[in-house]
């Protein structure tokens, strides 16, 4: 689900928590904004660069491709069920618990209810990437080794970044492995590798 559907929805929800229980509202949204977080931490660690647009963009269009399974901290229901079990003795805490419960449900729906959800936009990416992949023959453009459904997952890497104003189209995206896109965004320049 886009991010700021994400906010728009846990921000709704606050202002209807606060007209009944106001000390739990705030709570409730900071929980909501931490899963966000949770995200945002998860593309660093993924890409090595803090970029909060370019991680937007990512949950926005091609997070259904590419999603955390399961490595988000905030998103772990035993996280949340401690939280919600402090309810009684800290009730910030289950307010806040409650407000990660709420966004891990949205993120269970658009699981559930998959591409029908995606704009024409997101779905031209998808099949962009899908593109790529085959043309690279389902291996990484860099170090060769398989992907696809059978192998290793493949990530599409834009030669010119995008907030360089590389576009998304073929010519300008390499089939890469998580660990060389890694690495070639560690390496700082949008070029691609050679295979070795």
């Amino acid at each position: 689900m886009h991010p700021r559907s994400h906010l728009l929805l846990t921000t709704l929800v606050a202002v209807a928590v606060q007209r009944r229980r106001r000390a739990a509202a705030l709570p409730f949204w900071i929980g909501g904004a931490l899963a966000d977080a949770d995200h945002l931490l998860w593309h660093v660690q993924r890409t090595g660069r803090l970029a909060p647009r370019a991680a937007w963009q990512h949950f926005a269009g091609e997070g259904a491709a590419d999603q955390p399974d399961g490595a988000l901290l905030f998103h772990r229901w035993p996280v949340i069920l401690a939280g919600l079990a402090l309810a009684r003795l800290w009730p910030w805490a289950g307010a806040l618990a409650a407000g990660l419960a709420f966004h891990r449900s949205l993120d269970a729906l658009a699981e559930r209810f998959g591409p029908r959800r995606y704009s024409p936009s997101i779905v031209r990416r998808q099949e962009l990437h899908r593109a790529l992949f085959e043309r690279a023959g389902w291996r990484c453009e860099s170090c060769g080794v398989a992907g696809g459904p059978s192998g290793v997952k493949l990530e599409a890497h834009h030669r010119i970044p995008r907030e360089a104003g590389g576009q998304d189209a073929l010519e300008n995206l390499v089939a890469l492995c998580v660990p060389c896109h890694r690495a070639a965004h560690a390496a700082g320049d949008g070029s691609r590798r050679e295979a070795h």
